[in-house]
């Protein structure tokens, strides 16, 4: 069966970025609070196809057993 893998092995981890970033975006001029605003659209943004992509993998899995 297929297994989810996760990015960090530490729960801790992502809550630690989210805190930094948090801390750190008020010293951004404004061009790069728009290129920050734009990185975190497009992480978003691949973070959902890559959570279809996963999605379809399993999906394509189960229904090759249910056939073999």
């Amino acid at each position: 069966m297929f297994q989810a893998r996760t990015l960090y092995k530490d729960p801790e981890i992502p809550a630690k970025i989210f805190d930094c970033v948090v801390e750190t975006v008020h010293k951004l001029s404004p061009p790069e609070k728009k290129i920050m605003i734009k990185f975190e659209e497009c992480a978003k943004k691949l973070k959902e196809e890559s959570c279809k992509i996963v999605e379809g993998h399993r999906h394509l899995h189960r229904v090759r057993h249910v056939f073999h």
